[in-house]
């Protein structure tokens, strides 16, 4: 038999952190893939370095010292970004790597990011109202608004102080300016859910996932210090995510953060358009990629 596992940088590796069901078949030591590979002749990962998104994935130095005696292929097209006639997916993908210094590859169309495709808006009101627009103009596209862990999910149904209470009772998460938003309801295919896209997805719900447009919310967990992106910490909310006090690393932190904002660019298959919390992320990114 072959197993075939898509996804594979959500592979687990023991961790004592973070939901408790998700290590139960874990124990100190183990990780999937090695588990994997003793009910199985043939295993076959379908892996991206640049989705793990916390300290609980194998991580790339990890997955390469396991998978050693494998066959490497690279796949080099991706099919979710079309691109046109003057640039290619590959190209916005490249381009959001650099512009994130996820990459140091400077070869990609700079022109990506200067056309219909990908725009930079000034407010949240403004993404959600792209989105909004969209779903409105295109009834049967699959439209949502996105954002990095940078608020508390205070909305979350298991919390003593909201057991009992009707969805529209719960607290809300998101409060900027005149936009009042909850996180996702559940992260068990969440875009499918009909109130969706009155809600703001994290990386939880949406990964793996595609959409036609995609209004993306970069937070305030990251900032620039001597023109390098950094993790927030007090401003990054995912409790799971956040490695362990003992041997805790800021640049592991960053890399984490930087990886799920990578996820969230990368889900429009028609467009794009993004917000900035942090003003000076913003400015590092547009320079980066050509704006």
């Amino acid at each position: 038999d072959i197993i075939i596992v898509d996804e594979a940088h959500k592979l687990k590796k023991y961790y004592p952190k973070g939901q408790p069901n998700a290590r139960r078949h874990l124990r100190e030591g183990d990780e999937e893939i090695s588990l994997l590979e003793k009910i199985t002749d043939g295993l076959v990962l379908l892996y991206d370095p640049y989705q793990g998104i916390k300290p609980q994935n194998i991580s790339p130095s990890e997955i390469r010292k396991l998978t050693k005696n494998y066959v490497n292929m690279q796949l080099m097209q991706q099919f979710r970004i079309g691109g046109n006639s003057s640039f290619t997916g590959e190209d916005f993908l490249n381009g959001i790597l650099y512009g994130l210094q996820l990459s140091d590859d400077r070869n990609f169309n700079s022109d990506v990011f200067k056309g219909e495709y990908f725009r930079i808006v000034d407010t949240l009101k403004e993404v959600v109202d792209y989105v909004d627009d969209y779903s409105h103009a295109y009834p049967k596209t699959t439209n949502r608004v996105i954002a990095g862990y940078c608020r508390e999910w205070v909305s979350n149904r298991k919390k003593k102080i909201n057991k009992g209470k009707k969805y529209e009772e719960l607290p809300y998460d998101w409060h900027v300016g005149n936009v009042l938003k909850r996180w996702n309801s559940t992260d068990v295919d969440w875009v499918k859910k009909p109130n969706s896209e009155n809600e703001i997805g994290s990386i939880h719900a949406i990964q793996g996932y595609d959409l036609n447009y995609s209004g993306v919310i970069i937070g305030n967990d990251l900032t620039v210090k001597n023109q390098k992106i950094v993790a927030v910490l007090e401003n990054y909310k995912d409790i799971g995510g956040i490695p362990l006090k003992d041997g805790f690393n800021l640049s592991e932190l960053t890399e984490y953060i930087l990886n799920i904002y990578y996820v969230l660019l990368s889900r429009g298959i028609d467009g794009c358009a993004v917000y900035f919390e942090d003003k000076s992320v913003e400015k590092l990114f547009k320079e980066r990629v050509g704006l």
